[in-house]
Parts: structure tokens; C-alpha cells; sequence
């Protein structure tokens, strides 16, 4: 047994795949978590990681997935510890459309927990509101300049031409 501060776990069948700080390994069903908020796990033979191209390609395919994933658990942690303050909700855009996609894979929603999908909807709830100001003060400035148009316009019909 190997203690590994991991990022992520992702199940795959029997078998977890563990994320660290020094790569992946492939871990048996015995991965679990400590009180030091470390997971001990079992790592399988290295060897598979190298020979196996169908896990390769998970890996391949789960990467940017998982990093997006502990993205949004450490900020969503953050934004608790902060009793979710607005100024701690740090996706939006396209970040959080990222983060979002993840919520459709039963597995990723499960690690995210309730704080992340918590955390996720606060992040949409402030970006659909920051979008609907934005677009409301677009309405608003058009409809000044139009009657600034309009006032323009009727002034110089008014007007006296002078050659």
C-alpha cells in the first residue's frame, strides 16, 4: 500500500484510477480515504499503464475532465470556507460551461458531492444575472441613443439654414 495525496479518484469498474501530483496509477477496489485527507491505495502493476492502450485512452479521455473536476471542488471548498460569498464564485464563462458538461457523467457528479453541484449552480445563478445586467444596459444605452437621434433629428429640422 502506497499513501498518495491524490487529487481525483475516478471508479472504473473494479478498479480506481488515482490522479497525483506524480501522474496516474491504476489502484484496486481497496483505495479509500484518511482522516490526513489522504487516499491509501493499492497501485496495480505499472506496467499496465504502459501496455494497456484501452486504459490509456481513459486516462486520455478523463484527464481534462478530472482537472476540471478538482478545479471546481477546491473553489467550491473555498467559496464554503468563505460562507459563500459572491466574490468566491470563480467560474464563469467558459470555465464554468466546462465545468458543467461534467455534471452530465454520473461518476463525475458523484465526486463532485452536493457542495460542488452547491457551488455550480450559485456560479450559473451570478453569470445568467451579470449576463441579463449586462444585456439590460445594452437595451438601455440604445434606447438613448435612438432618442438622442431622434432629438438630433428634429432640432435640425427646426433650424434655420443659413448658406
Amino acid at each position: 500500500m502506497w499513501r498518495v495525496g491524490t487529487r481525483s479518484l475516478s471508479r472504473r469498474g473494479r478498479y480506481w484510477i488515482a490522479s497525483s501530483r506524480r501522474g496516474w496509477w491504476l489502484a484496486t477496489a481497496g483505495a479509500r480515504r484518511t482522516e490526513e485527507e489522504t487516499t491509501v491505495v493499492e497501485i496495480a502493476h505499472e506496467a499496465l499503464l504502459r501496455q494497456w492502450p484501452t486504459l490509456t485512452a481513459w486516462l486520455d479521455q478523463d484527464a481534462d475532465g478530472l482537472k476540471a473536476l478538482g478545479a471546481v471542488q477546491r473553489a467550491a471548498g473555498e467559496w464554503h470556507k468563505k460562507q459563500q460569498g459572491v466574490a468566491w464564485l470563480v467560474h464563469t464563462g467558459e470555465r464554468l460551461e466546462a465545468a458543467e458538461a461534467q455534471q452530465r457523467r454520473p461518476d463525475f457528479v458523484r465526486l463532485l458531492g452536493a457542495e460542488g453541484q452547491v457551488y455550480l449552480r450559485a456560479c450559473r445563478d451570478r453569470d445568467d444575472s451579470a449576463r441579463k445586467q449586462t444585456e439590460d444596459a445594452r437595451q438601455r444605452d440604445l434606447e438613448a441613443a435612438r432618442r438622442i437621434a431622434e432629438e438630433a433629428e428634429n432640432t435640425a429640422s427646426l433650424s434655420p439654414v443659413f448658406w
